[in-house]
């Protein structure tokens, strides 16, 4: 896997249709926030803060799952670069 998640911990209510979430998702890799973000949506997630550049060129944004946490997707800047070339 070559993004693989750094520590994942998550209480839910219906933990089996939050896992389905997230693994429809991601597949684990965010090369495409502003994609992922869309998608997030169509499967009940909010945007909370939209795609930024940071300082540096990394990017990052928030959004809050269908059960009601908060998640932040991240994109260090060499990936980052390499998704706005392809948009």
């Amino acid at each position: 896997m070559a993004n693989p998640v750094v520590q994942w911990q998550i209480v839910a209510k219906d933990p089996e249709a939050l896992a389905s979430f997230y693994s429809t998702l991601f597949g684990w890799n965010v090369d495409d926030i502003d994609g992922f973000l869309k998608k997030a949506e169509s499967l009940g997630a909010k945007t909370l803060v939209p795609r930024q550049e940071l300082p540096g060129g990394d990017t990052m944004a928030f959004l809050i799952d269908p059960a009601g946490h908060s998640l932040g997707l991240y994109t260090p800047a060499s990936r980052a670069s390499a998704s706005s070339r392809r948009r």
